[in-house]
């Protein structure tokens, strides 16, 4: 028998907040019997897979802090409201 986690179970697993698990959960690989949802090894392996991201390797040059300096930034409007006695 494959062993199956709850979002509890599963959120700790996954390193996750049972919070963040249950929002997600649409979008995860998961078992649902009627309103019960688990999650089996073979879910939580693939969502790993799923969110797991590979280092760049293009030997681009680093971005030159001289082009985005602060001095060229402007500021924004302000968003006081006034208002008119009248």
């Amino acid at each position: 028998m494959t062993i199956s986690y709850d979002f509890t179970q599963a959120a700790a697993e996954l390193g996750v907040s049972e919070k963040w698990l249950r929002k997600h959960s649409t979008r995860l690989p998961r078992t649902k019997f009627g309103r019960t949802v688990r999650f089996t090894e073979e879910d939580i392996a693939r969502i790993w897979e799923m969110h797991h991201i590979e280092p760049q390797t293009d030997a681009s040059p680093p971005v030159s802090t001289a082009s985005s300096s602060l001095h060229q930034l402007k500021p924004l409007p302000s968003r006081r409201v006034t208002r008119n006695s009248a």
